[in-house]
């Protein structure tokens, strides 16, 4: 006898067969966070996905946590690399799915019905890049960081690229530019929308990942790099000039009060600076 609860699960796994989604996970030396990322994915009750990993040759308790979970893995492989665009880049090569998605090492979805949700979007069949708001972990607190306006896309990245779908054949046309140590995703979502390819938002958090990030450990070679990309992007006025020559000062002071003060201590003024926007 089939249960309610076996009918829904089919119904909702089943109701999107015609799209096959590539989940590409990036990992080098985290394994407590790998294993969150894949419990996170297999949890999800939209199943037509391959999920792939690689990782840059880890020396701590990664590989036995990909051992144990490799049955559910379609592929994986460990070898060094040039950093993780590098090895999004061989995601995208080895992928086969209509549509793809970046979760780095730690990520999680917000929450098992995630995917089925983002694949009953009304116009999907018109749709290239799918992108969605986020929470921030900052341990001590989480943060609601909603997607900025794709008219604001000169200013920075709209939202984490965890939380954004491509389609497959986009980037596999032109990946990620390795360039670009901590900025390809920027260049090439700019790229993306410069093309007049179609940007749908998805009016949800899509996806939980860590604050501290590459990006926020080094925010000030983030800002110059988005500023070298939408430089060579777009013909920026003199207002948007100055406002990315601030944006480095900025960053390079924010950087080094980072460096020199704890976290601790610094906590309660982030916690006020994202007043409006707590989880």
């Amino acid at each position: 006898m089939v249960s309610l609860f076996d009918l829904s699960f089919y119904m909702e796994t089943n109701k999107n067969n015609l799209i096959h989604l590539s989940i590409i996970t990036v990992v080098y030396n985290d394994a407590h966070g790998l294993e969150k990322t894949i419990q996170s994915v297999l949890s999800q009750r939209f199943r037509n996905y391959e999920f792939l990993v690689f990782d840059g040759g880890s020396t701590d308790a990664t590989i036995e946590i990909i051992n144990k979970f490799s049955s559910q893995i379609t592929y994986w492989t460990s070898e060094p690399d040039s950093g993780p665009y590098d090895a999004m880049n061989k995601g995208i090569e080895k992928s086969t799915g209509d549509w793809i998605i970046f979760m780095n090492s730690g990520d999680t979805f917000i929450d098992d019905h995630l995917l089925s949700r983002i694949f009953s979007l009304p116009g999907l069949n018109k749709t290239d890049v799918i992108f969605g708001d986020s929470i921030i972990d900052y341990k001590a607190f989480k943060i609601y960081k909603k997607a900025a306006s794709l008219e604001n896309i000169w200013k920075g990245m709209i939202c984490s690229h965890q939380a954004m779908l491509f389609r497959a054949f986009l980037l596999k046309a032109d990946g990620f530019n390795n360039t670009f140590r901590i900025g390809a995703d920027y260049d090439r979502v700019c790229r993306l929308y410069k093309a007049g390819h179609l940007f749908q938002y998805f009016p949800e958090p899509m996806v939980n990942y860590a604050a501290f990030g590459i990006s926020h450990r080094e925010m000030f070679k983030s800002a110059r790099e988005h500023f070298i990309i939408i430089k060579n992007i777009e013909n920026l006025s003199f207002s948007q000039h100055l406002f990315h020559r601030c944006n480095l000062v900025y960053f390079f002071f924010l950087d080094m009060i980072y460096k020199v003060i704890p976290f601790k201590i610094l906590c309660p003024f982030i916690r006020l600076i994202h007043l409006k926007k707590p989880v």
